[in-house]
C-alpha cells in the first residue's frame, strides 16, 4: 500500500442493518428496496467511469455472476445475460457469497478499488489524495447524493 498512501471508504447509506456496521459506529440504516439497488448500481457505474479517467481498468479479481435462463427462456431463444463489471461489483457489494473484487486504474496503478464481504463499502486506495476526492465529489454532486463525512471504527469492517 505504500504506492497508494491515501485510503478512502465510500458507503452509500442508508444500508441494511448490519452488525458489523453497527459495532463500528455507523448508524444510517434502513431497509433497501429496488430504488436503493438501482441507486447503488448507478453509483458503482459512475465510480468506474470516473476512475477510468485515471487510466485503463485492470481487473485483478472479480467474480462474475452466472445468470441462468429457464427452460422456457432457452426454448424461446431468449439471449443469455452477460454480467457487466458494474453488475458484478453490485453482487460483490450486496452478497457475501461472492469473493472480493480488486480493480486497478492506470498503468502503473494510480488508484485501486476494492469491494468485498457483501458490504456496500467501496474502498479506494490512491497515489494522490486530490485525484480521488475530486472524482468522488463530482460523482456525488452529479447524482445529487448527500455527502457526509463520519468517524467510524474501520477496523471492525
Amino acid at each position: 500500500m505504500k504506492d497508494h498512501p491515501y485510503l478512502f471508504a465510500v458507503v452509500p447509506g442508508p444500508v441494511d442493518h448490519d452488525a458489523c456496521f453497527n459495532a463500528a459506529g455507523f448508524n444510517d440504516f434502513d431497509d433497501s428496496d429496488d430504488e436503493w439497488d438501482q441507486d447503488l448500481h448507478t453509483f458503482i457505474d459512475h465510480i468506474l467511469k470516473g476512475l477510468e479517467t485515471m487510466g485503463n481498468m485492470s481487473i485483478r479479481a472479480l467474480d462474475k455472476p452466472k445468470y441462468r435462463r429457464s427452460l422456457i427462456e432457452r426454448l424461446m431463444g431468449k439471449p443469455e445475460l452477460i454480467a457487466t463489471t458494474t453488475s458484478s461489483l453490485f453482487c460483490v457489494a450486496t452478497d457475501d457469497q461472492f469473493n472480493g473484487a480488486i480493480i486497478d486504474f492506470g498503468t502503473p496503478s494510480k488508484c485501486t478499488l476494492h469491494i468485498s464481504n457483501g458490504h456496500p463499502i467501496i474502498w479506494l486506495s490512491c497515489k494522490e489524495k486530490n485525484l480521488i476526492e475530486s472524482t468522488i465529489g463530482d460523482i456525488i454532486e452529479k447524482l445529487r447524493f448527500k455527502k457526509q463525512d463520519i468517524d467510524i471504527d474501520w477496523s471492525l469492517l
